[in-house]
């Protein structure tokens, strides 16, 4: 089911990126105060361990006052549940943030002093 919808997702991003290649060369224009507004990827992704930290204190070597070591344990259920999810959700936000980065180095369709509009959409 995932992998369908990244195939999808990557080859709309592909067709949107090469159908709109030669206009994200932007020029300097009234838009940019509207295209600072867009935050970047870093400063809205979830942070945590990573998955290569994954160090138990179970597994950890004996010290001098243990009597042996204790059988090595797996992860936990639920911490890794999460971490995966933090995952999803950092890739999700990334897609959307570069979907938003794209639309917004587009020229404008109309500009105003509190608004800027960007598609042929009308009210």
């Amino acid at each position: 089911m995932y992998a369908n919808t990244r195939l999808w997702f990557a080859s709309c991003s592909l067709a949107l990126c090469v159908s709109s290649g030669c206009t994200l060369d932007k020029q300097a224009d009234d838009a940019d105060a509207f295209r600072e507004a867009i935050p970047v990827e870093r400063s809205v992704a979830l942070t945590g361990p990573d998955s290569s930290s994954s160090t138990s204190t179970a597994a950890a070597r004996p010290s001098r006052r243990t009597l042996g070591t204790a059988p090595a344990t797996r992860g936990a259920k639920w911490y890794g549940f999460t971490r995966q999810m933090r995952e999803g959700v950092n890739q999700v936000t990334a897609r959307v943030l570069a979907s938003v980065w794209t639309i917004v180095h587009v020229p404008p369709t109309t500009i105003d002093q509190e608004t800027a509009t960007w598609g042929p959409y009308t009210d």
